[in-house]
């Protein structure tokens, strides 16, 4: 369970009447922020393969969409960290402004997430997408929009990591964002981005999947010989005798000598040949 306490309290603001403060993570203004509708005119994404790192990305989902245990990690890593939670207003906060604050912070949930198609959900699904993000590709980012009137948050629009470049700019390191019509600086106020494992040599954040293609690759080959050795199921160990031919009319000592080295060596070249699902018996 995952608890965030508020505390607001009135102040005094003149006709306008008060003004409801809480606790900021950071305090910004609001001529960085965007509507949710001009936003998407901006994310029409459909950059090239070979930017920076979004072939190791494409990699891990292909990962996670095809191996079963690895989907089944991330999955339920994820949940586990997306587990339910509540907001809760501090206590001693005045009723009919703790009553307006679970109010607002209920549509703000409802509102604050939506699906592709536009639908809204609440607050867990983005924290499901949050965390699966950062499991999987290794970072999670997005743009904070405001209400049209400029009142207050309006949504939180997810990008696609696989097109964020991390690049230095006379010295000064940034992060750009790919589309269509050419890049977006995300030196701005409105953009937020999580970096799992963030380090100086991997700004982008590290996926938790970054050494599993090679032991990946490992598993599904024990498997598959599993699978091919299965129907030998029986002869798990297996023993040769070799008897000397018959000898020939005529044929010398060593002739004869050399006729059963070479049955031998046939032999020996034909166990060791046997593949997985190979069945010397037969």
């Amino acid at each position: 369970m995952t608890n965030i306490s508020l505390k607001f309290q009135d102040n005094a603001s003149g006709p306008g009447g008060p003004n409801r403060l809480g606790a900021a993570v950071r305090s910004v203004g609001k001529s960085p922020f965007q509507t949710a509708d001009r936003l998407q005119a901006i994310l029409r994404l459909s950059t090239s393969d070979f930017q920076y790192g979004r072939y190791r990305i494409l990699l891990y989902r292909f990962l996670t969409d095809n191996v079963p245990i690895i989907n089944a990690c991330v999955w339920t890593w994820a949940r586990l960290s997306a587990a339910p939670g509540s907001f809760r207003v501090a206590e001693g906060t005045d009723e009919r402004l703790k009553e307006k604050a679970e109010r607002r912070l209920a549509e703000l949930s409802q509102r604050l997430y939506r699906t592709p198609t536009g639908h809204p959900v609440w607050l867990v699904t983005l924290l499901t997408e949050l965390f699966s993000g950062l499991y999987r590709d290794g970072v999670f980012a997005g743009f904070v929009t405001v209400l049209k009137d400029g009142s207050g948050i309006d949504q939180f629009v997810s990008v696609d990591v696989a097109n964020l470049r991390y690049e230095t700019d006379h010295g000064q390191p940034r992060l750009v964002l790919d589309h269509d019509k050419g890049s977006l600086d995300l030196g701005r106020g409105d953009f937020y981005y999580i970096p799992f494992n963030g380090s100086l040599t991997e700004p982008l954040g590290r996926s938790i999947l970054k050494a599993v293609p090679f032991v990946s690759f490992v598993e599904q080959q024990l498997v598959d010989d599993m699978r091919r050795s299965s129907h030998n199921s029986g002869y798990h160990r297996l023993h040769v005798k070799i008897t000397p031919p018959e000898r020939t009319a005529g044929e010398s000592d060593s002739a004869y000598i050399d006729r059963i080295n070479g049955y031998f060596d046939a032999t020996v070249s034909m166990i060791k040949s046997c593949e997985v699902d190979d069945n010397p018996v037969t």
